[in-house]
């Protein structure tokens, strides 16, 4: 099955448990209703079968319903009446999830909001699978690995500088929406996907949709999604749509002229909808950038974002020892 008919798929099964629930709630509410007030079993019967009238005659061209379509409106008016006199036991307008839809999927002849959402929701779960999103938090970075002894080249300590970076990247989740692009550059083993994967955990508990992912594993995704099943594709519009994307480990993707083109859309488009974006990326000058990625997309990276530079000795062979 085709990513557009799971994620699709995935949404109408979420729906259809929430049009159940509805179903239940309503029967609950109504079968203690009838308990405290028979006379509303009455009515509802009443109800039908002025309904049912009131077709027949449209059916049959009779245009001299108006009597049946005042004793309909009498027949609500004291239901509700009734209604009014009965303890609370449910509200019966607010039983679905979705009030536009009543949670059914479709609100005037298209998808629901509350439809499009879930398949948002399918997509980023899609693309989100095998990241470590659970595994980096603020709570477990810990400055204790960065040296205080001061690099003549930075003229700074690496705790020092990774205090700031620490510092930059709590401002960015206080202020999202309105955060800089962040781009994360360093050696490996500095720090970089962790705090990124950070900001990721910060802004999920905050309720906002983040998609991590891997330059390597995405690339090929979008490429494969391209050239072999082109009407299906949805990988690439969910990247550019999400609330935050971080694209982690840029530069270690193959690269071909589709990669860099890709990049540039998702660069591009999320800079031009205001759509905040991290990168992180072991290569720490601008030159090698603009020779993998041509000038556009580097200039792009280097201009519209918040550079941090990460320094230091290699964290994961620290722990190791």
């Amino acid at each position: 099955m085709a990513n557009n008919d799971k994620a699709r798929q995935y949404a109408f099964d979420e729906i259809e448990k929430r049009r159940f629930l509805a179903i239940d709630k309503e029967a609950s509410i109504r079968e203690k209703e009838l308990e405290e007030l028979p006379e509303l079993g009455r009515i509802d019967l009443e109800i039908s079968a002025v309904g049912a009238n009131l077709v027949k005659g449209i059916l049959s061209g009779d245009l001299m319903l108006d009597h049946l379509e005042a004793r309909m409106n009498e027949l609500e008016e004291e239901k509700n009446r009734l209604r009014s006199k009965i303890k609370k036991t449910g509200n019966h307008d607010k039983i679905y999830l979705c009030p536009k839809c009543n949670d059914t999927g479709y609100f005037k002849n298209d998808l629901c909001s509350c439809t499009k959402e879930l398949i948002k929701e399918y997509r980023k779960n899609e693309i989100n699978r095998s990241s470590p999103l659970e595994l980096s938090t603020f709570a477990n970075f810990s400055l204790e690995y960065y040296s205080k002894e001061v690099y003549e080249k930075f003229n700074m300590s690496p705790r020092k500088n990774m205090t700031m970076v620490y510092e930059t990247c709590i401002e960015f989740v206080n202020r999202f929406p309105n955060s800089d692009n962040l781009l994360m550059m360093g050696d490996a083993g500095l720090g970089k996907t962790h705090l990124a994967l950070s900001i990721a955990d910060a802004l999920i508990k905050k309720g906002h949709h983040v998609i991590y992912c891997s330059a390597s594993n995405i690339f090929k995704k979008v490429e494969s999604e391209y050239f072999e099943d082109y009407k299906n594709s949805d990988t690439l519009d969910t990247l550019k749509a999400a609330d935050i994307l971080i694209i982690d480990d840029l530069g270690a993707e193959y690269i071909n002229s589709f990669v860099v083109s890709t990049l540039y859309d998702i660069v591009n488009t999320r800079l031009v909808e205001k759509k905040s974006t991290i990168y992180t990326t072991n290569i720490t000058k601008s030159p090698i950038l603009e020779s993998r990625y041509g000038e556009k997309v580097s200039s792009r990276l280097t201009g519209c974002c918040r550079l941090l530079f990460f320094y230091g000795d290699d964290i994961r062979i620290k722990n190791k020892g």
